[in-house]
């Protein structure tokens, strides 16, 4: 896939379980087109409450980073 791109095509890559707040997307975004010194952006884990045993697990998984 990587030799198709252009130099203007943007990548994401992000785990199937997690979840990216609205706007997340366009900010990136919008980061990486105005400065090009800027090559990568990365989100902030958050375990939110719920989700049981794996909902626990996830949240150890993400204070350990």
């Amino acid at each position: 896939m990587l030799p198709g791109l252009s130099g203007d095509d943007l990548v994401l890559a992000m785990d199937a379980d997690s979840q990216l707040n609205d706007g997340w997307i366009a900010t990136a975004a919008d980061a990486l087109m105005s400065d090009q010194s800027v090559g990568a952006c990365c989100g902030v884990f958050v375990g939110e409450p719920g989700g049981g045993f794996i909902g626990q697990v996830q949240r150890n998984e993400y204070r350990r980073r």
